[in-house]
């Protein structure tokens, strides 16, 4: 196993037993996003896989004030960073479609960044379980007009670890997500060619009687079309 997967598996069971250890204090229903970044940060500190960093600005995108989650740094300022990760949890009260969005949002952002060495641009999504599973449009009411948009995440996100690679096209997403450059500092990545593809690293759960939760982590990266050649996003 690289690096990288060992990093993803120590996210992912770490971020798990956390969660089961909330739900033995009674407190499993009240997590939210801020603490699930929280414990990925202590988690990624303690692997020494680089400088950590919340809330950062990547080397390549230039001025702006838009910012990931958690950087992890060279032993330069001026470097490449060896990655990034981007954190999203599900409550009882997250909508569904919503979610999509924001973590799609993510998938760009983290696609965009340039690294080196470990390379690991991360997606850390975790909460409850059956949140999953609505997310995904497996339970619960569906509608016809989200049915692509389903489909799209669907097929860039996978959770079986058999079949673990995902994809779609840069058309696909602009295409059906509206505004999905919003969280880019440009959007150059959207008018080039070829797409993102992504692939699940790692994935845990936890129970305690009726409580089921459920943590996946994804590596983000761009794929380049046969023709096309995608554009540094700080040109």
């Amino acid at each position: 196993m690289n690096r990288r997967n060992e990093f993803a598996e120590a996210i992912s069971q770490g971020l798990a037993g956390w969660y089961q250890f909330q739900m033995s204090l009674g407190t499993g229903r009240l997590l939210n996003e801020d603490a699930a970044k929280l414990i990925v940060t202590q988690i990624s500190t303690s692997r020494n896989v680089g400088g950590i960093e919340v809330s950062a600005c990547p080397t390549n995108w230039g001025k702006t004030q838009k910012r990931v989650d958690i950087a992890i740094c060279a032993n330069s300022k001026t470097s490449s960073w060896k990655g990034a990760i981007e954190v999203k949890w599900l409550n009882d009260s997250s909508n569904p479609i919503l979610m999509r969005y924001l973590i799609l949002k993510d998938i760009l952002r983290l696609a965009s960044i340039q690294t080196s060495n470990l390379n690991a641009k991360l997606l850390v999504v975790g909460g409850v379980d059956k949140q999953f599973d609505r997310m995904f449009g497996e339970t619960g009411k569906t509608w016809r007009s989200t049915q692509k948009s389903r489909d799209i995440f669907k097929a860039l996100l996978k959770r079986d670890k058999d079949h673990n690679k995902g994809k779609a096209t840069l058309r696909q997403l602009k295409e059906n997500f509206d505004k999905i450059e919003a969280g880019l500092p440009n959007t150059e990545i959207l008018h080039a060619g070829g797409g993102i593809k992504t692939e699940l690293l790692a994935r845990d759960s936890c129970k305690l009687h009726d409580e089921h939760g459920r943590v996946y982590v994804w590596q983000c990266n761009r794929r380049v079309g046969p023709k096309s050649k995608l554009p540094s996003i700080s040109d």
